[in-house]
């Protein structure tokens, strides 16, 4: 038996036939010590659980200060605290889009529809405003925040608000969510390096970048009369397309760019040097949607990973970069309603109470992301979005010998078995079966396929079960596909393939993506 690259990310070509790879609800990971059963191996996406339900219908911001959650949904300004509970602070305008938070020592800045609130955390607001006091910044006076607002951000005490359709960002006084102006001036910064407005906002390493359509120039606090500029030799020739995109990860900013060029292409800017991290195929795949500009992005960290996840509303796509392995993956939840996978539930994330927390795009709910967990008891946690179940696709790399006929005698799919829950699974008899692994094929290059044939991979205990189909037919050219969507932990390892005449192993994993770099 032979492997054949099973384990890998997505990677679809415009032309299927010439690489048709998907794979969904799944991490690749690669072993690090050089000596597991195989060079690189599945791991399941984290699962959903109800953390907090916010009466509202949709989740637009979720951010931690001092150790507390702090929320957006829909209109409401919320306080949730770690047993879910939860007190309304405020009112915020709504215009359906992500809101942003930011804080200083003492205060937090809220931007939503354009309009600037603050909540006064502790201590007492020069305005007079006390702890738990919420209200919206002044646009009418000097000291005012002068006009519509985008986004926000804050370093060295400073709270900083991106004026919406301008080429500047406006700095409150230090410590002061209430005053935005210095001796009666209002302190505005403006961008006059590139002549586009500034459509991105994002703070790193102390640094306030900015993001045109074409161009982006960090800033910094250089304690000038301006009191933020120009980093020497920090202009960089690459724009944003998606104003929502960026984040900061792995000590850098990934943002999903553009330029006078095109756009739709996933940067990473190291220094002040943008990286290509996304690829052809992904990149096709994104041409391929109505837009792209309303992309929204959060970043994650989670066992030794760093996650950006991207998502696509208009699409109702979610991608996933993962910075350990520079390879793609795509999260999907299962909508019940529509009988479809659509973009991941999720569009924002803090990291409070010790738990991954994320909002729901489509729901006042926030949610605990965490990966699959089986208890002592045998009862399986984060196997499902909330309920819903995660479908989990896995369609491996095209298998040919130059176009010869192959036999295929045998498919075995290495994975952690055993893993059934208790109490188990019950079929339609109600009797106990073992959770599913479910495969087909295409013969035509990924165009049309197969009838699924489903094999059971062990209930609790059975660790020896084997997900094995034999007499498979033959093919000139074939791409097998293995999917799950039982709530239970699914690790896949590896595949191996029995055929003749002549298939043998494939390089591994390791070795193509050292030869691609």
């Amino acid at each position: 038996m032979a492997r054949f690259g099973f384990p890998g990310g997505s990677y679809t070509l415009q032309s299927v036939n010439a690489n048709c790879q998907k794979t969904q609800n799944w991490i690749p990971e690669a072993d690090e010590s050089g000596f597991g059963v195989s060079a690189m191996h599945l791991n399941p996406t984290p699962g959903l659980a109800l953390f907090a339900a916010l009466p509202h219908g949709m989740v637009r911001a979720v951010f931690e200060f001092k150790g507390v959650l702090y929320a957006v949904a829909d209109s409401g300004f919320y306080v949730v605290k770690q047993d879910g509970t939860f007190t309304q602070a405020g009112v915020v305008a709504d215009d359906g889009k992500p809101a942003q938070i930011s804080a200083n020592a003492s205060q937090i800045l809220i931007v939503s529809g354009g309009s600037a609130y603050y909540y006064q955390v502790s201590g007492k607001s020069v305005s007079g405003v006390a702890a738990g006091g919420f209200a919206q910044i002044d646009t009418t006076s000097g000291n005012a925040i002068q006009g519509p607002v985008v986004q926000c951000g804050g370093t060295d005490g400073y709270l900083i608000v991106l004026i919406a359709n301008s080429q500047s960002i406006q700095i409150s006084n230090l410590e002061d969510a209430t005053t935005w102006a210095l001796s009666g001036v209002p302190t505005v910064v403006t961008v006059n390096d590139f002549p586009d407005n500034v459509l991105a906002m994002l703070v790193d390493h102390r640094q306030v970048w900015l993001f045109g359509q074409k161009a982006t120039l960090p800033y910094y606090d250089s304690g000038s009369a301006n009191i933020f500029d120009p980093v020497p030799s920090g202009y960089v020739e690459q724009g944003i397309v998606a104003p929502f995109s960026p984040v900061k990860m792995n000590n850098s900013i990934f943002l999903l760019g553009g330029s006078d060029r095109g756009a739709g292409i996933a940067w990473n800017i190291q220094g002040y040097q943008p990286i290509r991290v996304s690829n052809y195929a992904v990149e096709q795949e994104w041409n391929t949607y109505p837009t792209i500009a309303d992309a929204e992005g959060y970043a994650y960290e989670d066992g030794g990973h760093t996650f950006w996840m991207l998502r696509f509303p208009t699409a109702n796509k979610t991608w996933c970069f993962d910075a350990a392995t520079g390879l793609w993956h795509e999260r999907s939840t299962w909508n019940p309603a529509q009988g479809a996978a659509g973009a991941h539930a999720s569009r924002c994330h803090a990291y409070c109470y010790g738990k991954h927390l994320v909002g729901d795009p489509n729901s006042g709910n926030v949610y605990w992301m965490a990966a699959p967990q089986q208890s002592a008891s045998g009862a399986w946690q984060f196997c499902t979005d909330n309920g819903a179940q995660i479908i989990r696709i896995r369609r491996a790399p095209h298998i040919s010998t130059e176009k010869q006929w192959i036999f295929h005698q045998q498919l075995q799919v290495d994975l952690q078995a055993g893993v059934g829950p208790v109490p188990p699974l019950v079929d339609g008899n109600n009797a106990p079966r073992d959770p599913q692994l479910m495969l087909r094929w295409s013969d035509d290059g990924g165009h049309a396929w197969s009838q699924y044939l489903n094999c059971g991979f062990g209930q609790a205990g059975n660790y020896t079960a084997r997900a094995i189909w034999r007499r498979l037919g033959k093919s000139r050219d074939r791409v097998y596909e293995v999917s799950c969507a039982d709530p239970v932990g699914v690790w896949l390892i590896d595949a191996y393939l029995e055929a003749n005449p002549g298939f043998g192993p494939q390089e591994r994993m390791s070795a193509q993506l050292g030869k691609i770099a």
